[in-house]
């Protein structure tokens, strides 16, 4: 395991005790630290103009939303923009 795996592991509480609720918890570590590197990633090195920074904010707010949806996590993290589908 790389050494981020192993902190979010030993938060869900996984190195002595493998249960359903700990591998849910570590999951959901997993996937809100994915959503937390989305929403504070330098976007504007990916949008020449207004317009593409716009889509880029878009593009953000759908993965991040598909992700909370997909694995079931009802809280949402930081702050999206909301496009439309």
């Amino acid at each position: 395991m790389n050494e981020r795996t192993k902190q979010l592991a030993k938060i869900a509480q996984l190195e002595h005790c493998v249960s359903h609720d700990r591998l849910q918890e570590f999951a959901n570590l997993i996937i809100k630290d994915v959503i937390l590197e989305i929403g504070s990633s330098k976007i504007q090195h990916c949008a020449l103009t207004t317009h593409d920074l716009g889509v880029v904010n878009c593009v953000d707010a759908k993965i991040t939303n598909h992700l909370l949806s997909t694995f079931g996590i009802k809280q949402q993290f930081g702050v999206f923009n909301e496009c439309i589908s």
